[in-house]
């Protein structure tokens, strides 16, 4: 009997945004703020279940999606760097999962039907990794299957798992997501946006 993996998502939005000065998870776009948005596109994938990952100004960041199907959980480290939320997240994941998909609240054209392609294309390709490709590179979103949830969990500080998907190009499926080059940083990023 064949049955659906399962699959956690979970948003990094536990950072301080200090390039930009001002939480960027909260600056709007098309009406709502970026942690809301990908939180929506997350809680509306199918058969998944999402955690965001808080910290800095976390009480801010509950009130902006508390009324969403998502989990929230408050990463303590959450000033070592984006690994520490990676690692909370994994951490915090049932036996029962078997793959994590990883995204950040500051790619504003993270939809649900990317993520739904991403989960597709695990399953159709067959390989443990599914990153999204961009401006000559690929990274988040990115779907891990559970034999890489170690490699995460030895991440520290600011990095975030692009060196697994250097280091593992056989494993990774490559999707195709220009517009995923563009995030939020600086207050120049945001004003082009």
């Amino acid at each position: 009997m064949h049955t659906t993996p399962s699959i956690a998502i979970l948003i990094l939005a536990a950072g301080r945004s200090s390039r930009l000065g001002t939480p960027k998870q909260l600056l709007g776009y098309q009406g709502q703020s970026l942690l809301r948005r990908t939180a929506r596109a997350a809680a509306s994938v199918a058969g998944s279940e999402t955690t965001v990952l808080l910290g800095f100004e976390a009480d801010l960041m509950k009130k902006e999606i508390e009324d969403l199907p998502v989990r929230m959980l408050l990463n303590p480290a959450w000033e070592e760097g984006i690994a520490s939320s990676m690692r909370a997240g994994i951490l915090s994941l049932p036996l029962s999962v078997d793959a994590a998909l990883l995204l950040v609240s500051d790619q504003p054209h993270v939809t649900t039907e990317l993520l739904e392609k991403i989960i597709a294309s695990r399953t159709s390709t067959g390989k443990p990794i599914v990153a999204c490709e961009y401006g000559g590179t690929v990274g988040v979103p990115a779907l891990f299957s559970r034999i890489f949830f170690d490699p995460l969990l030895q991440l520290r500080g600011d990095s975030g798992a692009r060196g697994i998907l250097q280091q593992n190009p056989d494993a990774v499926f490559r999707l195709p997501f220009p517009e995923g080059n563009i995030d939020i940083d600086t207050i120049i990023d945001y004003q082009n946006l």
